[in-house]
C-alpha cells in the first residue's frame, strides 16, 4: 500500500464515525469540482444528477470541468485542478503511477465501445488478411487511452505488436475528421465517435470484447481531496449511483437525456445509437460495485484483475517500466462509506 493511500484510509477511519448522518436541510452546499469528458455515456449520470437535482440531496454543489481525453484530464488532476471525476482505466492507471490518483469505483464496462475502425471499402481494397495486411499501415490513436489499450490488444490477438504499425497520436475529434479524408488506415475510437464514423460507412474491425480484454471506466479522486474531504467523496459516489438507478428506472427518458447531453457537446446522432449505448455498456450500482471491488480471502478483486491487464498494456506500449500494484491505488473504502450513509 502506498503512503498516500495509507494516509487517506487512516483519515477515512475517523471520517466514517461522522458520516452516517444525512445532510441537514438549509445548510450551505459544499462545492465539489467534478471532471469528465463530454459526450461519454459514463458521464451521463453527472448530467442526470444535475437535471434531477440529486447533488443538493447529498449536500453538494458541483463545478464541472471537461477534457477531450483522459491524458490532459489526469495531468490537470496532478495540479489539484479538480477533485473527483470519471476517466478511462488507462489514464486512471497513469495518474496512479504519476501522483497517486485513486480509483474509487467503476463507471461502466466499455469493452464493446472502444474499437479499431476501418473505412467501409477496406476489406475490398487492402484488408484481406489482417495479420498480413495491417503490417506497415497507419493507425490514428489517442495515446495513453483505453483506445490504445484495445488497439494493442487486438494487434496481439493476431500476432502483431505496436512496432508493426505506424502510430500517429491524435485526439478523437481529429481522428473522426481524418476518416473523411485519405489519412490513416486504422481509426481507434470510442463511443460516441464510433457511431459518428459508422454513420459515414465505417466498419468495426475489433473492440475490447472481441480482442479478449475488459475495458472498465473509472471513478477517481485526487489524493489530496480524498484525504481532506472523504465524506464528500463518498457523497459524490452516492450521487453518481443514484443517477444510475434513475436511468435504469426511466430508460426512455434516459435515452432522450443522453441524446440531449451529446447534442450540447456537438454530437448529433440518430436515436438508435444512443439506445446502443445502454445495450452494450454494463453498469453497476453500489452493491454490485462492492462485489466487483471485494478482495476475498486475500485474493485480487475483479477490478484488480482488470487494471492489472491495463498495466500490462502500459508495459507493452513502453509508457511504464513497471506497472502499479492495483492494491496501491484501488480502494473500496469510499464505496463502503457511501453504502453506510443514511438516505
Amino acid at each position: 500500500m502506498t503512503a498516500i493511500l495509507w494516509i487517506v484510509l487512516a483519515t477515512l477511519g475517523a471520517a466514517m464515525t461522522l458520516s452516517n448522518a444525512a445532510p441537514v436541510a438549509g445548510q450551505p452546499l459544499s462545492t465539489i469540482r467534478v471532471s469528465y469528458q463530454p459526450n461519454n455515456y459514463w458521464a451521463l449520470p453527472f448530467y442526470v444528477a444535475t437535471e434531477k437535482n440529486l447533488w443538493a440531496a447529498e449536500g453538494l454543489k458541483p463545478e464541472f470541468s471537461t477534457f477531450p481525453s483522459g491524458a490532459p484530464q489526469v495531468t490537470a488532476g496532478a495540479t489539484d485542478a479538480w477533485d473527483v471525476g470519471g476517466v478511462g482505466s488507462a489514464p486512471a492507471l497513469a495518474g496512479a503511477a504519476r501522483y497517486g490518483l485513486l480509483t474509487i469505483g467503476i463507471t461502466n464496462d466499455e469493452s464493446a465501445t472502444n474499437a479499431v475502425m476501418i473505412r467501409g471499402d477496406a476489406r475490398k481494397t487492402w484488408l484481406k488478411d489482417p495479420a498480413r495486411d495491417i503490417k506497415g499501415r497507419t493507425a490514428l490513436v489517442t495515446t495513453t487511452s483505453t483506445g490504445e489499450y484495445v488497439l494493442l490488444s487486438y494487434l496481439k490477438s493476431i500476432g502483431l505488436t505496436k512496432s508493426d504499425v505506424k502510430i500517429v497520436p491524435m485526439d478523437q475529434s481529429l481522428i473522426v475528421s481524418s476518416f473523411a479524408g485519405t489519412t490513416g488506415d486504422l481509426f481507434v475510437l470510442w463511443a460516441p465517435n464510433i457511431y459518428t464514423v459508422m454513420a459515414r460507412g465505417a466498419e468495426m474491425l475489433a473492440n475490447g470484447k472481441t480482442s479478449g480484454v475488459t475495458v472498465p471506466g473509472a471513478l477517481v479522486a485526487t489524493p489530496r481531496f480524498a484525504r481532506e474531504k472523504p465524506e464528500q467523496v463518498a457523497r459524490f459516489l452516492r450521487v453518481y449511483f443514484r443517477a444510475i438507478e434513475w436511468q435504469q428506472q426511466n430508460h426512455a427518458e434516459a435515452v432522450d437525456l443522453l441524446a440531449r447531453f451529446n447534442q450540447q457537446g456537438g454530437v448529433a446522432l440518430d436515436k438508435k445509437w444512443f439506445e446502443e449505448e445502454f445495450k452494450t455498456r454494463p453498469v453497476w450500482t453500489i452493491p454490485g460495485q462492492l462485489e466487483l471491488m471485494a478482495r476475498k480471502d486475500g485474493k485480487p478483486s475483479t477490478v484488480d484483475g482488470w487494471f492489472s491487464a491495463v498495466g500490462d498494456y502500459f508495459i507493452a506500449a513502453g509508457t511504464l517500466k513497471e506497472k502499479p500494484d492495483p492494491t496501491r491505488f484501488i480502494t473500496d473504502e469510499f464505496m463502503k462509506m457511501a453504502a453506510g450513509m443514511k438516505k
